[in-house]
């Protein structure tokens, strides 16, 4: 029997753009729009999934993007992976100001068109920034069981076993399927380049667009302003003179400052 497994990826506006002048609401969407890539969270979820298949051929992977059109590049960017579906949900139907009902969202639309999914993997900070807490609510909504922070990830018959970030280091937890699961970034879930000839496949594929359920969020947007930087008020020393030098007297400032504490 094949493993499905779904992996539900955001993106971010591409790093190596520089923010608009106006870094208002709607400034910042059209600079996602127009320059997006997959994070370096969404890329560790997918290469994850990548692997599950390495090691079982029958797995078949899914991918859910949220996307602002059917002309979506990160759609095509998952495609070229020889992904089993490759579907896209309306961006501006989800809240993700408020993990909660984006959470709802998302889930309706994984019931409707992956139902009972065993594995559903998704970065870490899937939408939201640096909030993290989306993930957390998709299991919830999902009524599925969840392991946050995973470095690696194989499947045992009809259990996980997870390789995860602990607070006190690395922990391994068995958990049994189905299951949600949020991925960090780690050396070994760089994502591997697509082949040549799925990349080319990828730019002749129609993609369709689902436009999830009304979403009540709790929190409203009103507005945003720019945050004023913080005033420095403390000394500030310069350390000059070569390396040797410099470490000396960055020394006796930290001993000094150890000391007065």
């Amino acid at each position: 029997m094949s493993m499905n497994v779904l992996v539900l990826l955001a993106g971010v506006a591409d790093p190596r753009h520089p923010l608009p002048a106006q870094t208002d609401t709607h400034a910042l969407l059209h600079a996602r729009i127009s320059h997006p890539v997959l994070s370096p969270f969404d890329e560790a979820a997918l290469e994850i999934a990548l692997k599950l298949r390495d090691a079982d051929p029958t797995t078949e992977i899914s991918a859910l993007v949220v996307a602002t059109s059917e002309r979506e590049p990160l759609l095509r960017t998952a495609a070229s992976f020889r992904l089993a579906h490759t579907l896209g949900v309306d961006a501006a139907g989800l809240p993700l100001w408020d993990a909660a009902a984006a959470a709802r969202a998302l889930a309706d639309v994984v019931r409707t068109h992956f139902p009972q999914p065993p594995l559903v993997l998704l970065g870490r900070e899937f939408g939201d920034g640096d909030d993290g807490t989306l993930p957390a609510a998709l299991a919830t909504a999902l009524g599925m069981p969840y392991a946050s922070l995973a470095l690696s990830l194989r499947i045992e018959a009809d259990r996980a076993s997870v390789l995860r970030q602990g607070a006190a280091g690395l922990e391994r937890w068995r958990l049994p399927l189905p299951l949600v699961a949020s991925i960090t970034n780690d050396p070994q879930n760089r994502l591997r380049h697509p082949l040549l000839k799925n990349v080319m496949a990828a730019k002749k594929m129609p993609f369709s667009l689902i436009t999830p359920p009304p979403a009540v969020p709790m929190l409203r947007l009103a507005s945003s302003i720019a945050a004023a930087p913080p005033e420095r008020t403390g000394p500030c020393d310069m350390l000059a003179g070569p390396p040797a030098a410099q470490a000396a007297a960055l020394a006796r400032l930290l001993q000094k400052t150890v000391s007065a504490a």
